[in-house]
């Protein structure tokens, strides 16, 4: 059985025209969502180290107003989307076949 050592060393994400309690509430819940989907991931979906810098997840609009939970669900699904495509076009500039 393999094992995949995801570190996150830091996390910055702007929040704007959410109220101060959904916000509060999204950065207890950011970690377990990207916890959750991370741990979705194929073993071979991130194949080695890989410094994303300054990534920009770009903007997300909402219509409405999302509760936490549901916000941490969006930039979590963005944030481990934007991650698996690094790490398929990493693969395949190394020789690594198809992505």
């Amino acid at each position: 059985m393999s094992a995949v050592r995801i570190e996150v060393d830091r996390l910055q994400v702007g929040l704007y025209g959410i109220s101060a309690a959904v916000a509060e509430d999204f950065s207890t819940r950011i970690s377990r969502a990207l916890e959750q989907r991370l741990n979705g991931l194929p073993a071979d979906a991130v194949t080695a180290a890989l410094d994303l810098g300054l990534l920009d997840l770009g903007r997300i609009d909402l219509k409405d107003t999302p509760d936490a939970g549901a916000l941490a669900g969006i930039v979590a699904d963005r944030l481990v989307e934007t991650v698996a495509m690094h790490c398929r076009r990493k693969k395949k500039d190394n020789g690594g076949g198809n992505a």
